[in-house]
């Protein structure tokens, strides 16, 4: 049976990658639309509007500018022919994340327009569109670790800057936005003091899967993005439980994080090459009829 995490070896169709570059186009222009004020009030009045105890201090949403930068340049990189050579790699990391950072990004936009309308059915909306989108965008990162696992991990920056690193980050800020969005939903028939106890399990959840991550996969910036992240909580929350919760959980993914970085090197790994390798499209020879 094929491994249905396997991505191939070649390059994505030409309207494929039309469709991705033009898909993050549409998802820079609905961000830029909503932080303007155009599509309503804007994320940051609608959160001040509906505080929970586990969101973070305004400065932690700069992540997005490397979000989207990072992201922007995979999506640019992605459409070139460039880079398409018979290792496989961009091909492989291309067909990891292409309908995948689709997917997110349009799932991401419609959350922009429900967050903006401020209803108790747009709130619990919110949430699924933004619960899709970081399913999405862990789908593309669990496909480029089964890559880097299968074949060995990206053997440039460029690769690496294109595909992994905003992928990365992004799915764990989802992952606290995602939390975030559910606690504002769960607001709308609770008390603030309620909340303190589902924010806390948030958390702690966070805490785990990064702790997961760090261990299987070594993603430095995943923990590190969490970090970020729970460091804002912890500055900006109210709750003394949830403050010492988030405390708890950047001590401990500080350190996988630097141990991730510092761990010896075991016996060197074994990935596939030779005829485990899906040979690219034949290029016609000049000499056919």
């Amino acid at each position: 049976m094929d491994n249905i995490w396997a991505s191939s070896s070649q390059p994505p169709p030409q309207t494929l990658r039309i469709a991705t570059l033009a898909t993050y186009a549409a998802f820079i222009g609905v961000n830029v639309a909503s932080n303007a004020g155009w599509l309503g009030a804007t994320n940051a009045e609608v959160s001040a509007k509906f505080p929970v105890p586990l969101t973070p201090a305004g400065w932690a949403f700069s992540i997005w500018g490397l979000i989207f930068a990072l992201e922007g340049w995979g999506a640019v990189y992605q459409a070139l022919e460039a880079g398409y050579d018979a290792d496989g790699f961009k091909a492989r990391f291309a067909n990891s994340v292409n309908v995948n950072w689709i997917a997110s990004w349009v799932a991401a936009m419609g959350w922009q327009l429900a967050f903006v309308r401020q209803t108790p059915g747009c709130m619990w909306l919110g949430f699924a569109l933004i619960l899709t989108a970081l399913l999405a965008m862990g789908r593309a990162l669990l496909q480029l670790y089964s890559v880097k696992d299968r074949y060995g991990p990206a053997p440039s920056i460029p690769l690496y800057s294109a595909f992994f690193l905003g992928t990365s980050i992004n799915t764990a800020w989802l992952s606290v936005a995602t939390c975030v969005q559910l606690l504002i939903a769960l607001k709308m028939p609770l008390s603030q003091s309620s909340l303190e106890v589902p924010s806390v399990l948030a958390a702690s959840v966070l805490a785990c899967l990064g702790a997961w991550v760090l261990f299987t996969e070594h993603d430095t910036a995943y923990g590190l993005s969490l970090v970020w992240a729970l460091v804002a909580v912890f500055e900006h929350t109210d709750s003394a439980v949830v403050r010492h919760t988030a405390l708890a959980a950047i001590v401990l993914l500080a350190v996988l994080s630097i141990a991730s970085v510092l761990r010896r090197p075991g016996p060197p790994p074994v990935y596939e090459h030779g005829e485990h390798t899906e040979p690219l499209r034949p290029t016609a020879s000049l000499d056919e009829p």
